[in-house]
């Protein structure tokens, strides 16, 4: 299928025979695969090898499961496809593995993420450790869950960005942002920022203008 543009794999099985040695990886290149979707996958260990298999120079938008890949793998897998990705999702990432890759994802507009941007991230981003200006054309993030205000804050203030749209799916009806961050918020939109916040509870029909509830007055 060499002209083939988009992939959902949902399903993998090793295939080796158990009484021949296993064949020696080679990546195998798809010129034309700009959307690659890859399903939770029942054989984690199959998974894990699978972006190692692959170099796909026009990918645009890559969906997966960093439980299979870890930040190392999926870096390497971007070095060797010189791809330029504009959408990425993770079904299972964390703050950390994100800011790991970032400098990988100078052309990624649109971001969806789990809810690992929570309690997990205790201390602030600090610039010297990832490099400044990341992700300079970052306008959409997706989160599914808790979310640390401080660490979204500290991630904008290194994106080299005036306009970002975020959008929380939750299950807490109570969500809102905390007044310390809310001040933030308002400081960068004093200082010319676009920034959108926007929350759909689980059973609501509409979306919350989170940053409209905690406004300062």
């Amino acid at each position: 299928m060499p002209r083939l543009t988009r992939c959902t794999l949902n399903y993998l099985e090793d295939g080796q025979d158990e009484h021949l040695p296993p064949p020696s990886p080679t990546p195998t290149h798809h010129h034309t695969l700009q959307k690659f979707d890859i399903q939770d996958l029942d054989y984690g260990e199959i998974a894990e090898q699978l972006l190692n298999l692959l170099i796909l120079p026009s990918l645009v938008s890559l969906s997966f499961n960093s439980v299979y890949n870890s930040p190392e793998n999926v870096a390497a897998f971007l070095d060797r496809s010189v791809c330029r990705l504009t959408t990425l999702i993770d079904v299972c990432g964390n703050a950390h593995d994100l800011l790991a890759l970032a400098p990988r994802l100078p052309a990624l507009e649109r971001l969806e993420y789990p809810g690992h941007f929570g309690d997990n991230v205790q201390r602030p981003i600090l610039g010297e450790e990832i490099g400044h200006n990341i992700l300079p054309n970052l306008r959409e993030l997706l989160i599914h869950g808790r979310v640390s205000w401080r660490f979204l804050v500290d991630l904008i203030l290194l994106c080299p960005l005036k306009t970002l749209s975020i959008h929380i799916d939750a299950s807490d009806a109570n969500l809102f942002v905390d007044e310390e961050s809310a001040r933030r918020f308002e400081d960068l939109i004093k200082n010319g920022y676009k920034i959108k916040i926007t929350c759909r509870v689980r059973g609501e029909s509409e979306d919350r203008d989170l940053f409209a509830q905690s406004r300062i007055s």
